[in-house]
């Protein structure tokens, strides 16, 4: 994971919830589910997963700047 720049957990946990939310994306555009009774609950996980996967990826790279900005 360091080389791909993934160095503290809140760039760890905010790529996990981004590529969940992106298979999350693709489980609903394949099988549109909103007729079922789960359907609506499925696009709400996809929209949380991918948008607090951001915010933590975003925290995740102001950390990570911080800290190189700390040691030079």
């Amino acid at each position: 994971m360091r080389r791909f720049g993934v160095t503290n957990i809140y760039l760890k946990i905010g790529l996990t919830l981004l590529i969940l939310g992106v298979v999350l994306a693709a489980a609903l555009w394949f099988t549109m589910p909103w007729e079922q009774p789960g359907g609506g609950l499925l696009g709400w996980a996809t929209r949380a997963s991918f948008l607090g996967g951001i915010v933590l990826y975003l925290i995740g790279r102001l950390v990570h700047a911080s800290k190189r900005s700390s040691k030079a």
